[in-house]
Protein backbone atom coordinates (compact mmCIF):
# COMPACT_ATOMS: atom_id res chain seq x y z
CA UNK A 1 0.00 0.00 0.00
CA UNK A 2 1.42 3.71 -0.73
CA UNK A 3 0.96 5.90 2.20
CA UNK A 4 -1.63 9.20 1.23
CA UNK A 5 0.84 12.25 1.02
CA UNK A 6 -0.87 16.20 1.22
CA UNK A 7 -1.22 17.84 -1.41
CA UNK A 8 -0.06 20.95 1.10
CA UNK A 9 3.15 18.85 1.36
CA UNK A 10 4.17 19.20 -2.08
CA UNK A 11 3.68 22.52 -2.13
CA UNK A 12 6.12 23.15 0.77
CA UNK A 13 8.97 20.63 -0.74
CA UNK A 14 8.68 23.02 -4.17
CA UNK A 15 8.69 25.77 -1.42
CA UNK A 16 12.05 24.56 -0.37
CA UNK A 17 13.74 24.11 -3.52
CA UNK A 18 13.14 27.85 -3.83
CA UNK A 19 14.69 28.20 -0.15
CA UNK A 20 17.78 26.56 -1.46
CA UNK A 21 18.69 30.04 -2.54
CA UNK A 22 18.46 31.95 0.40
CA UNK A 23 20.96 32.77 2.76
CA UNK A 24 20.39 30.87 6.19
CA UNK A 25 20.52 33.58 9.57
CA UNK A 26 18.98 34.62 12.33
CA UNK A 27 15.13 35.11 11.14
CA UNK A 28 15.34 32.01 8.20
CA UNK A 29 11.81 30.99 9.57
CA UNK A 30 11.08 34.81 8.15
CA UNK A 31 12.33 33.60 4.91
CA UNK A 32 10.41 30.74 4.65
CA UNK A 33 7.40 31.86 4.96
CA UNK A 34 7.89 34.72 2.48
CA UNK A 35 9.23 32.71 -0.13
CA UNK A 36 6.06 30.40 0.73
CA UNK A 37 4.03 33.35 0.27
CA UNK A 38 5.75 34.04 -3.12
CA UNK A 39 5.19 30.64 -4.00
CA UNK A 40 1.47 30.18 -3.03
CA UNK A 41 0.72 33.43 -5.24
CA UNK A 42 2.20 32.13 -8.55
CA UNK A 43 0.78 28.89 -8.17
CA UNK A 44 -2.42 28.53 -7.40
CA UNK A 45 -3.71 25.46 -6.10
CA UNK A 46 -6.86 24.82 -7.82
CA UNK A 47 -9.23 22.43 -7.64
CA UNK A 48 -12.30 20.58 -9.91
CA UNK A 49 -15.50 18.89 -8.91
CA UNK A 50 -17.46 17.37 -11.49
CA UNK A 51 -21.23 16.76 -10.52
CA UNK A 52 -22.22 13.55 -12.61
CA UNK A 53 -26.06 13.11 -13.14
CA UNK A 54 -25.94 9.47 -12.11
CA UNK A 55 -23.95 7.36 -9.96
CA UNK A 56 -23.43 4.28 -12.89
CA UNK A 57 -24.59 3.89 -16.81
CA UNK A 58 -25.48 1.47 -19.62
CA UNK A 59 -24.27 1.96 -23.08
CA UNK A 60 -25.74 4.25 -25.17
CA UNK A 61 -26.44 7.03 -22.36
CA UNK A 62 -25.21 9.80 -21.73
CA UNK A 63 -23.20 11.14 -19.19
CA UNK A 64 -24.06 14.65 -18.29
CA UNK A 65 -21.86 16.60 -16.07
CA UNK A 66 -21.19 20.15 -14.31
CA UNK A 67 -18.23 21.53 -13.72
CA UNK A 68 -16.67 23.52 -10.58
CA UNK A 69 -13.10 25.47 -10.39
CA UNK A 70 -12.31 26.17 -7.23
CA UNK A 71 -9.14 27.70 -5.98
CA UNK A 72 -7.66 28.72 -2.16
CA UNK A 73 -8.34 26.98 1.18
CA UNK A 74 -11.86 29.01 1.16
CA UNK A 75 -12.83 26.87 -2.04
CA UNK A 76 -13.96 30.12 -4.05
CA UNK A 77 -14.53 29.46 -7.90
CA UNK A 78 -11.40 30.56 -9.79
CA UNK A 79 -11.02 32.76 -12.12
CA UNK A 80 -7.39 31.63 -13.16
CA UNK A 81 -8.36 28.76 -15.80
CA UNK A 82 -10.31 29.47 -18.68
CA UNK A 83 -10.33 26.01 -19.71
CA UNK A 84 -10.95 22.61 -18.25
CA UNK A 85 -9.41 18.82 -19.98
CA UNK A 86 -12.28 16.28 -19.45
CA UNK A 87 -10.99 12.81 -20.63
CA UNK A 88 -13.15 9.28 -20.44
CA UNK A 89 -11.09 6.39 -20.27
CA UNK A 90 -12.18 2.54 -20.13
CA UNK A 91 -10.80 -0.08 -17.21
CA UNK A 92 -7.31 -1.13 -19.40
CA UNK A 93 -6.25 2.89 -18.76
CA UNK A 94 -6.80 3.56 -22.83
CA UNK A 95 -8.20 6.93 -23.54
CA UNK A 96 -11.49 7.14 -25.18
CA UNK A 97 -12.49 10.47 -25.56
CA UNK A 98 -11.01 14.21 -24.46
CA UNK A 99 -12.63 17.46 -24.15
CA UNK A 100 -11.83 20.66 -23.68
CA UNK A 101 -14.70 22.31 -22.56
CA UNK A 102 -14.70 26.61 -21.68
CA UNK A 103 -14.45 27.79 -17.83
CA UNK A 104 -16.02 31.08 -16.67
CA UNK A 105 -15.89 31.98 -13.66
CA UNK A 106 -15.28 28.63 -12.73
CA UNK A 107 -18.07 26.82 -13.58
CA UNK A 108 -17.94 24.93 -17.24
CA UNK A 109 -20.51 21.68 -18.87
CA UNK A 110 -19.90 18.88 -20.86
CA UNK A 111 -21.28 15.31 -21.94
CA UNK A 112 -19.88 12.20 -23.29
CA UNK A 113 -21.67 9.87 -25.05
CA UNK A 114 -21.58 5.78 -24.32
CA UNK A 115 -21.29 4.30 -27.69
CA UNK A 116 -22.73 0.84 -28.26
CA UNK A 117 -19.80 -0.45 -29.77
CA UNK A 118 -18.06 -0.09 -26.15
CA UNK A 119 -17.62 -2.85 -24.15
CA UNK A 120 -19.28 -3.17 -20.56
CA UNK A 121 -17.11 -2.38 -17.22
CA UNK A 122 -15.75 0.25 -15.51
CA UNK A 123 -14.96 3.63 -16.65
CA UNK A 124 -12.83 6.51 -15.39
CA UNK A 125 -13.75 10.44 -15.74
CA UNK A 126 -10.49 12.09 -14.91
CA UNK A 127 -10.77 16.33 -15.41
CA UNK A 128 -7.94 18.92 -14.88
CA UNK A 129 -6.65 22.78 -16.08
CA UNK A 130 -3.19 22.79 -16.70
CA UNK A 131 -2.53 24.98 -13.28
CA UNK A 132 -3.47 21.61 -11.83
CA UNK A 133 -0.43 19.19 -13.75
CA UNK A 134 1.78 21.15 -11.50
CA UNK A 135 0.80 18.93 -8.76
CA UNK A 136 0.53 15.63 -11.00
CA UNK A 137 -2.13 13.66 -12.13
CA UNK A 138 -2.88 11.84 -8.40
CA UNK A 139 -4.49 15.46 -7.80
CA UNK A 140 -6.90 15.40 -10.61
CA UNK A 141 -10.28 14.64 -10.23
CA UNK A 142 -10.69 11.28 -11.03
CA UNK A 143 -14.19 9.11 -10.53
CA UNK A 144 -14.31 5.19 -11.47
CA UNK A 145 -18.32 3.94 -12.29
CA UNK A 146 -19.72 1.15 -13.76
CA UNK A 147 -21.05 0.93 -17.40
CA UNK A 148 -23.70 -2.32 -18.04
CA UNK A 149 -25.63 -3.47 -20.91
CA UNK A 150 -29.18 -1.80 -22.02
CA UNK A 151 -31.99 -3.34 -20.40
CA UNK A 152 -29.34 -5.22 -17.74
CA UNK A 153 -30.68 -3.69 -14.91
CA UNK A 154 -32.45 -6.47 -14.03
CA UNK A 155 -29.32 -8.22 -13.17
CA UNK A 156 -26.84 -6.92 -10.22
CA UNK A 157 -23.99 -8.19 -9.07
CA UNK A 158 -20.77 -7.85 -7.37
CA UNK A 159 -17.82 -9.54 -6.16
CA UNK A 160 -15.00 -9.63 -3.34
CA UNK A 161 -11.83 -11.56 -3.26
CA UNK A 162 -9.68 -13.65 -1.31
CA UNK A 163 -6.68 -14.66 -0.78
CA UNK A 164 -6.09 -18.24 0.73
CA UNK A 165 -3.82 -21.08 0.52
CA UNK A 166 -4.74 -24.77 -1.33
CA UNK A 167 -2.18 -27.35 -1.50
CA UNK A 168 0.53 -25.53 -0.80
CA UNK A 169 -0.10 -22.63 -3.68
CA UNK A 170 -1.51 -19.37 -3.59
CA UNK A 171 -5.19 -18.76 -5.05
CA UNK A 172 -7.65 -16.22 -5.77
CA UNK A 173 -11.12 -17.14 -4.78
CA UNK A 174 -13.66 -14.36 -6.56
CA UNK A 175 -17.09 -14.84 -4.76
CA UNK A 176 -19.80 -13.38 -6.92
CA UNK A 177 -23.01 -12.50 -5.58
CA UNK A 178 -26.10 -12.06 -8.41
CA UNK A 179 -29.43 -10.44 -7.73
CA UNK A 180 -32.35 -9.41 -9.23
CA UNK A 181 -33.66 -5.44 -9.84
CA UNK A 182 -36.03 -6.37 -6.46
CA UNK A 183 -32.78 -7.49 -4.79
CA UNK A 184 -33.82 -10.88 -4.54
CA UNK A 185 -31.12 -13.81 -5.17
CA UNK A 186 -30.46 -15.03 -8.43
CA UNK A 187 -30.65 -19.09 -7.13
CA UNK A 188 -29.78 -22.15 -9.04
CA UNK A 189 -28.49 -20.45 -12.21
CA UNK A 190 -26.00 -21.72 -14.82
CA UNK A 191 -23.34 -18.65 -15.28
CA UNK A 192 -20.71 -18.88 -18.19
CA UNK A 193 -17.35 -17.39 -17.13
CA UNK A 194 -14.01 -16.44 -18.25
CA UNK A 195 -10.71 -15.40 -17.37
CA UNK A 196 -9.45 -12.12 -19.66
CA UNK A 197 -5.46 -11.23 -19.26
CA UNK A 198 -4.19 -8.61 -21.65
CA UNK A 199 -7.35 -8.87 -23.67
CA UNK A 200 -7.12 -12.92 -24.00
CA UNK A 201 -9.41 -15.35 -23.11
CA UNK A 202 -7.28 -17.39 -20.88
CA UNK A 203 -10.22 -19.80 -19.81
CA UNK A 204 -13.63 -20.20 -19.71
CA UNK A 205 -15.88 -22.20 -17.79
CA UNK A 206 -19.64 -22.57 -16.20
CA UNK A 207 -20.22 -22.67 -12.69
CA UNK A 208 -24.09 -22.59 -10.92
CA UNK A 209 -25.49 -19.88 -8.44
CA UNK A 210 -26.60 -21.00 -4.81
CA UNK A 211 -29.78 -20.23 -3.35
CA UNK A 212 -28.05 -17.23 -1.78
CA UNK A 213 -26.94 -16.17 -5.73
CA UNK A 214 -23.61 -16.85 -4.33
CA UNK A 215 -20.50 -18.52 -6.73
CA UNK A 216 -17.42 -19.25 -6.08
CA UNK A 217 -14.59 -18.73 -9.00
CA UNK A 218 -10.88 -20.26 -8.01
CA UNK A 219 -8.23 -18.07 -9.86
CA UNK A 220 -4.54 -19.77 -10.05
CA UNK A 221 -2.47 -16.80 -8.05
CA UNK A 222 0.53 -17.18 -10.49
CA UNK A 223 3.12 -15.26 -12.78
CA UNK A 224 0.26 -15.21 -15.96
CA UNK A 225 -2.31 -13.32 -13.42
CA UNK A 226 0.32 -11.12 -11.96
CA UNK A 227 1.86 -10.26 -14.98
CA UNK A 228 -1.08 -7.97 -16.96
CA UNK A 229 -4.02 -5.57 -16.66
CA UNK A 230 -7.31 -8.57 -16.32
CA UNK A 231 -10.73 -9.25 -15.25
CA UNK A 232 -13.19 -11.46 -15.23
CA UNK A 233 -16.21 -12.08 -17.76
CA UNK A 234 -19.71 -13.56 -16.55
CA UNK A 235 -22.92 -14.08 -18.81
CA UNK A 236 -26.23 -14.58 -17.22
CA UNK A 237 -29.08 -15.28 -19.45
CA UNK A 238 -32.60 -13.68 -18.23
CA UNK A 239 -36.24 -15.73 -18.41
CA UNK A 240 -36.36 -14.17 -21.71
CA UNK A 241 -33.25 -15.41 -23.35
CA UNK A 242 -31.18 -12.27 -23.13
CA UNK A 243 -27.66 -12.65 -22.38
CA UNK A 244 -26.48 -9.81 -19.70
CA UNK A 245 -22.95 -9.32 -19.55
CA UNK A 246 -20.87 -8.35 -16.21
CA UNK A 247 -17.18 -7.79 -15.97
CA UNK A 248 -14.79 -7.53 -12.73
CA UNK A 249 -11.43 -6.35 -12.69
CA UNK A 250 -8.83 -8.39 -11.45
CA UNK A 251 -5.57 -7.16 -9.83
CA UNK A 252 -2.67 -7.44 -11.36
CA UNK A 253 -0.86 -7.56 -8.10
CA UNK A 254 -2.80 -10.04 -6.26
CA UNK A 255 -1.17 -10.92 -2.95
CA UNK A 256 -1.64 -11.32 0.36
CA UNK A 257 -2.91 -8.78 2.72
CA UNK A 258 -0.74 -5.83 3.57
CA UNK A 259 -0.24 -4.35 6.97
CA UNK A 260 1.79 -0.91 7.55
CA UNK A 261 2.05 1.28 10.35
CA UNK A 262 2.65 4.82 10.64
CA UNK A 263 4.51 6.77 13.47
CA UNK A 264 2.61 10.31 14.08
CA UNK A 265 4.92 13.02 12.77
CA UNK A 266 7.20 10.35 10.94
CA UNK A 267 9.57 9.04 13.23
CA UNK A 268 9.75 7.16 16.28
CA UNK A 269 12.32 8.13 18.70
CA UNK A 270 12.80 6.44 22.18
CA UNK A 271 11.78 6.83 25.27
CA UNK A 272 9.39 9.39 23.63
CA UNK A 273 5.55 8.47 23.81
CA UNK A 274 3.86 8.15 20.19
CA UNK A 275 0.65 7.55 18.43
CA UNK A 276 1.40 4.95 16.08
CA UNK A 277 -1.57 4.04 13.32
CA UNK A 278 -2.24 1.26 10.85
CA UNK A 279 -3.86 0.02 7.58
CA UNK A 280 -4.38 -3.37 7.07
CA UNK A 281 -5.99 -3.93 3.49
CA UNK A 282 -6.72 -7.20 1.51
CA UNK A 283 -6.10 -8.33 -1.86
CA UNK A 284 -8.73 -5.88 -3.37
CA UNK A 285 -7.39 -3.24 -1.88
CA UNK A 286 -10.10 -2.71 0.96
CA UNK A 287 -9.66 -2.51 4.43
CA UNK A 288 -10.12 -5.87 7.01
CA UNK A 289 -10.29 -6.52 10.00
CA UNK A 290 -7.38 -7.37 12.30
CA UNK A 291 -6.70 -7.69 15.68
CA UNK A 292 -3.13 -8.56 17.14
CA UNK A 293 -0.43 -7.27 20.05
CA UNK A 294 3.23 -5.61 20.07
CA UNK A 295 5.84 -7.26 21.64
CA UNK A 296 9.18 -6.81 21.75
CA UNK A 297 12.30 -8.99 20.76
CA UNK A 298 11.35 -11.45 23.96
CA UNK A 299 8.37 -11.87 22.51
CA UNK A 300 6.94 -9.40 25.98
CA UNK A 301 3.64 -8.34 25.19
CA UNK A 302 3.48 -4.38 25.01
CA UNK A 303 0.01 -3.43 23.65
CA UNK A 304 -3.00 -4.97 22.14
CA UNK A 305 -4.43 -3.13 19.39
CA UNK A 306 -7.71 -3.91 16.86
CA UNK A 307 -8.77 -2.44 13.94
CA UNK A 308 -11.70 -0.48 13.17
CA UNK A 309 -13.26 1.54 10.00
CA UNK A 310 -11.47 0.44 6.46
CA UNK A 311 -8.87 -1.79 8.40
CA UNK A 312 -7.46 1.28 10.64
CA UNK A 313 -6.47 2.09 14.01
CA UNK A 314 -4.41 3.58 16.72
CA UNK A 315 -2.36 2.92 19.33
CA UNK A 316 0.12 4.11 21.69
CA UNK A 317 3.92 3.44 22.32
CA UNK A 318 7.01 4.45 24.06
CA UNK A 319 9.73 2.72 22.68
CA UNK A 320 12.91 1.26 25.26
CA UNK A 321 16.54 1.88 23.81
CA UNK A 322 18.19 -0.80 22.42
CA UNK A 323 14.77 -2.73 21.82
CA UNK A 324 12.91 -3.82 18.60
CA UNK A 325 9.23 -4.23 18.44
CA UNK A 326 6.63 -6.06 15.88
CA UNK A 327 3.32 -6.56 15.57
CA UNK A 328 1.61 -10.14 16.15
CA UNK A 329 -1.79 -10.32 14.05
CA UNK A 330 -4.40 -12.14 13.50
CA UNK A 331 -6.96 -11.53 10.83
CA UNK A 332 -10.59 -12.61 10.37
CA UNK A 333 -10.09 -16.17 9.00
CA UNK A 334 -8.21 -17.11 11.38
CA UNK A 335 -4.63 -16.92 9.95
CA UNK A 336 -1.44 -15.22 11.36
CA UNK A 337 1.35 -12.87 10.73
CA UNK A 338 3.74 -10.70 11.81
CA UNK A 339 5.40 -7.69 11.14
CA UNK A 340 8.04 -5.18 12.16
CA UNK A 341 7.16 -1.64 13.46
CA UNK A 342 9.54 1.29 12.29
CA UNK A 343 12.58 1.10 14.46
CA UNK A 344 13.21 4.17 16.85
CA UNK A 345 15.81 6.57 16.19
CA UNK A 346 17.93 7.76 19.54
CA UNK A 347 17.42 11.31 19.12
CA UNK A 348 14.91 13.29 17.55
CA UNK A 349 11.43 15.02 18.00
CA UNK A 350 7.89 14.18 17.96
CA UNK A 351 4.69 16.45 16.41
CA UNK A 352 1.76 15.35 17.62
CA UNK A 353 -1.60 16.98 17.31
CA UNK A 354 -5.06 16.61 19.13
CA UNK A 355 -8.26 17.79 18.79
CA UNK A 356 -9.22 18.73 22.57
CA UNK A 357 -12.89 19.55 21.31
CA UNK A 358 -14.82 21.77 19.16
CA UNK A 359 -13.10 25.21 19.62
CA UNK A 360 -9.28 24.30 19.47
CA UNK A 361 -6.35 22.00 18.96
CA UNK A 362 -3.45 21.14 21.11
CA UNK A 363 0.17 21.27 18.95
CA UNK A 364 2.90 19.44 21.10
CA UNK A 365 6.42 18.95 20.33
CA UNK A 366 8.00 16.42 22.51
CA UNK A 367 11.95 16.23 21.94
CA UNK A 368 14.54 13.74 23.28
CA UNK A 369 16.16 14.59 26.60
CA UNK A 370 19.57 14.40 24.41
CA UNK A 371 18.46 17.35 22.58
CA UNK A 372 17.58 19.57 25.14
CA UNK A 373 21.51 19.82 26.62
CA UNK A 374 22.17 22.04 23.81
CA UNK A 375 18.81 24.42 23.24
CA UNK A 376 18.26 25.38 19.87
CA UNK A 377 15.40 27.04 18.02
CA UNK A 378 12.94 24.85 15.43
CA UNK A 379 10.19 26.30 13.12
CA UNK A 380 6.44 25.08 13.66
CA UNK A 381 4.51 25.85 10.65
CA UNK A 382 0.49 25.37 10.12
CA UNK A 383 -1.17 25.89 6.92
CA UNK A 384 -4.20 24.79 4.84
CA UNK A 385 -4.41 24.71 1.17
CA UNK A 386 -1.70 27.37 0.51
CA UNK A 387 -2.94 29.62 3.25
CA UNK A 388 -0.81 30.23 6.25
CA UNK A 389 -2.72 30.05 9.24
CA UNK A 390 0.16 29.57 12.15
CA UNK A 391 4.02 30.27 12.45
CA UNK A 392 6.09 30.96 15.09
CA UNK A 393 9.97 29.48 16.71
CA UNK A 394 10.17 27.26 19.37
CA UNK A 395 12.85 26.94 21.91
CA UNK A 396 14.39 23.40 22.62
CA UNK A 397 15.92 24.16 26.23
CA UNK A 398 12.27 21.96 27.48
CA UNK A 399 11.32 18.52 26.57
CA UNK A 400 7.71 19.28 25.82
CA UNK A 401 6.83 22.70 23.67
CA UNK A 402 2.74 22.93 23.60
CA UNK A 403 0.50 25.03 21.46
CA UNK A 404 -2.91 25.50 21.29
CA UNK A 405 -4.80 27.27 18.45
CA UNK A 406 -8.28 28.00 18.13
CA UNK A 407 -10.00 25.88 15.30
CA UNK A 408 -11.98 28.81 14.03
CA UNK A 409 -8.91 30.08 12.32
CA UNK A 410 -8.79 27.52 10.27
CA UNK A 411 -11.33 26.69 7.03
CA UNK A 412 -12.83 23.26 7.13
CA UNK A 413 -10.32 20.61 5.40
CA UNK A 414 -6.78 19.10 5.94
CA UNK A 415 -4.33 21.00 7.24
CA UNK A 416 -0.69 20.75 8.10
CA UNK A 417 1.63 21.19 10.78
CA UNK A 418 5.20 21.00 9.46
CA UNK A 419 8.05 21.48 12.11
CA UNK A 420 11.50 22.33 10.73
CA UNK A 421 15.18 22.71 12.05
CA UNK A 422 17.74 25.37 12.27
CA UNK A 423 18.47 24.86 8.57
CA UNK A 424 14.34 25.41 7.86
CA UNK A 425 14.42 22.01 6.58
CA UNK A 426 11.04 19.96 7.34
CA UNK A 427 12.15 17.15 10.16
CA UNK A 428 8.27 16.12 11.76
CA UNK A 429 5.30 16.56 9.29
CA UNK A 430 0.96 15.71 10.61
CA UNK A 431 -2.04 16.46 8.32
CA UNK A 432 -5.00 16.40 10.66
CA UNK A 433 -8.64 16.96 9.12
CA UNK A 434 -10.19 20.07 10.78
CA UNK A 435 -14.49 20.47 10.75
CA UNK A 436 -16.15 24.15 11.37
CA UNK A 437 -19.47 25.38 11.34
CA UNK A 438 -18.70 27.41 7.60
CA UNK A 439 -20.40 25.45 5.27
CA UNK A 440 -23.51 27.12 3.36
CA UNK A 441 -26.93 25.72 4.58
CA UNK A 442 -29.31 24.45 1.89
CA UNK A 443 -32.76 23.87 2.35
CA UNK A 444 -34.91 22.23 -0.29
CA UNK A 445 -38.77 22.40 0.00
CA UNK A 446 -41.56 20.90 -2.90
CA UNK A 447 -45.34 21.92 -2.18
CA UNK A 448 -46.25 18.07 -1.51
CA UNK A 449 -44.51 15.29 -1.03
CA UNK A 450 -45.59 12.69 -3.80
CA UNK A 451 -46.26 13.60 -7.20
CA UNK A 452 -47.83 11.37 -10.52
CA UNK A 453 -45.99 10.64 -13.21
CA UNK A 454 -45.08 13.77 -15.48
CA UNK A 455 -46.20 15.83 -13.07
CA UNK A 456 -44.50 19.69 -13.12
CA UNK A 457 -42.69 19.50 -9.88
CA UNK A 458 -41.35 22.99 -8.22
CA UNK A 459 -38.55 23.20 -6.08
CA UNK A 460 -38.18 25.73 -3.50
CA UNK A 461 -34.37 26.40 -2.76
CA UNK A 462 -33.45 28.45 0.08
CA UNK A 463 -29.37 29.21 0.87
CA UNK A 464 -27.85 30.92 4.43
CA UNK A 465 -24.27 31.12 5.40
CA UNK A 466 -23.51 29.56 8.84
CA UNK A 467 -25.13 32.50 10.35
CA UNK A 468 -28.39 32.29 8.71
CA UNK A 469 -28.13 35.63 6.80
CA UNK A 470 -29.48 34.46 2.79
CA UNK A 471 -26.25 34.08 0.39
CA UNK A 472 -26.10 33.72 -3.52
CA UNK A 473 -24.69 30.49 -4.69
CA UNK A 474 -24.24 28.61 -8.13
CA UNK A 475 -26.08 25.11 -8.17
CA UNK A 476 -26.76 21.98 -9.87
CA UNK A 477 -29.34 19.21 -9.03
CA UNK A 478 -29.10 15.77 -10.83
CA UNK A 479 -32.68 13.82 -10.22
CA UNK A 480 -33.25 9.71 -10.40
CA UNK A 481 -35.34 7.22 -8.96
CA UNK A 482 -33.63 5.55 -6.38
CA UNK A 483 -35.82 2.53 -6.85
CA UNK A 484 -33.87 1.91 -10.33
CA UNK A 485 -30.75 3.40 -9.05
CA UNK A 486 -29.62 2.64 -6.15
CA UNK A 487 -27.03 4.13 -4.61
CA UNK A 488 -24.81 3.88 -1.49
CA UNK A 489 -24.15 7.13 0.12
CA UNK A 490 -20.81 6.02 1.96
CA UNK A 491 -19.57 5.04 -1.99
CA UNK A 492 -20.52 8.25 -3.19
CA UNK A 493 -18.09 11.12 -4.14
CA UNK A 494 -19.70 14.41 -3.20
CA UNK A 495 -18.36 17.85 -3.57
CA UNK A 496 -17.36 18.23 0.35
CA UNK A 497 -15.72 13.92 -0.09
CA UNK A 498 -13.48 15.31 -3.04
CA UNK A 499 -12.93 19.33 -2.67
CA UNK A 500 -12.30 18.91 0.97
CA UNK A 501 -10.70 15.19 1.58
CA UNK A 502 -9.32 13.07 -1.92
CA UNK A 503 -8.54 16.06 -3.90
CA UNK A 504 -6.28 16.63 -1.34
CA UNK A 505 -4.13 13.11 -0.44
CA UNK A 506 -2.44 10.82 -3.01
CA UNK A 507 -3.54 7.44 -2.84
CA UNK A 508 -7.06 5.28 -2.68
CA UNK A 509 -9.47 6.61 -0.20
CA UNK A 510 -12.08 4.10 1.09
CA UNK A 511 -15.92 5.15 0.88
CA UNK A 512 -15.06 8.61 0.99
CA UNK A 513 -18.27 9.74 1.68
CA UNK A 514 -18.41 7.57 5.28
CA UNK A 515 -16.57 10.94 6.40
CA UNK A 516 -19.41 13.03 5.85
CA UNK A 517 -22.20 11.12 7.10
CA UNK A 518 -22.71 12.51 10.46
CA UNK A 519 -20.10 14.54 12.64
CA UNK A 520 -19.53 12.07 15.64
CA UNK A 521 -16.82 10.78 18.22
CA UNK A 522 -16.64 7.44 15.76
CA UNK A 523 -16.20 8.68 12.64
CA UNK A 524 -14.36 11.43 13.42
CA UNK A 525 -11.79 9.15 15.53
CA UNK A 526 -11.76 7.00 11.51
CA UNK A 527 -10.93 10.78 9.83
CA UNK A 528 -7.85 10.97 12.10
CA UNK A 529 -6.83 7.68 11.45
CA UNK A 530 -7.00 8.66 7.96
CA UNK A 531 -4.37 11.60 8.63
CA UNK A 532 -2.57 9.27 10.24
CA UNK A 533 -2.24 6.56 7.75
Amino acid sequence: MQNKRSLLFFLLISVFGVLAFVPREDGGIEKLLASFQRWTDTNPQEKVYLHMDKPYYALGDTIWFKAYVTVSARHQLSAQSQALYVELINEHDSLIQTLKLPVIAGLGMGDFTLDDELNEGNYRIRAYTQWMRNAGEDYFFDKTFAVGSPGGDEVQAKVNYQYEIAKEKSIVVAHLNYKDDAGKPISDKRIRYELILNNKVIYSKESETDISGNMVVNLANDAALQSGTGFLRTTVYTTDGRKVIRTFPVKAALSQSDLQFFPEGGTLVSNVTSRIAFKATGVDGAGIFIRGMVVDQLGTEVISFESHHAGMGSFLLKPEPGKQYKAKVVYKDNSTAEVSLPAAQPEGYVLAVYQLDNDSLLLRVTASAGLTKNPGSLGLIAQSGGEMIYASKLLTSKQINSVTLPKKSFPTGIAQFTLFDYKNEPISERIVFIRNQDQMKVKIKTAKKSYNSKEKVEVELESTDPTGKPVAGNFSVAVIDESKVPIEEQMESTIFSNILLTSDLKGYIEKPNYYFTADNDTINKALDNLMLT
